[in-house]
């Protein structure tokens, strides 16, 4: 018996626990979240009412422990988020979109989106868009 514990022992001063432990988990935490937006400037963007975006969420690291972010409106009556990252647009306002990582509650991206009527800009003449349609049919 005392052998034994001489051998544990002797070999336990060798292994090193915090280094050559096969199981070792590491956490990376996530660092940064970020919103890829076709139209995002200076963190705003404008829609019309019905349009919809996919948002491309980026984590930093890439390989975080858990890179999952939720997603939210400041105003559901102006910007619905739907399943999967996509944000659209139900009625005329502003509204914040926020961005936060389930990981790291700190690390947060905000981004403000305007919502207009149906209305597009041609040139100088504002023009109602389903009148734009018809016109070109």
């Amino acid at each position: 018996m005392l052998l034994v514990a001489a051998m544990c022992f002797t070999a336990c001063e060798w292994f090193d626990w915090e280094e050559d432990n096969p199981n070792k988990v590491t956490i990376k935490k996530v660092e940064k979240v970020t919103a890829n937006v076709p139209g995002l400037t200076n963190g705003e963007l404008n829609l019309a009412v019905g349009d919809d975006i996919t948002l491309e969420i980026v984590v930093s690291p890439i390989d975080a422990t858990n890179p999952m972010v939720k997603v939210t409106s400041s105003d559901d009556n102006v910007i619905a988020v739907l399943p999967v990252n996509v944000i659209l647009a139900v009625g005329t306002g502003t509204a914040t979109i926020t961005l936060v990582s389930e990981d790291n509650p700190n690390v947060k991206e905000t981004f403000t989106v305007t919502v207009s009527d149906n209305v597009k800009d041609v040139g100088t003449k504002l023009v109602d868009q389903d009148q734009a349609e018809s016109r070109r049919r």
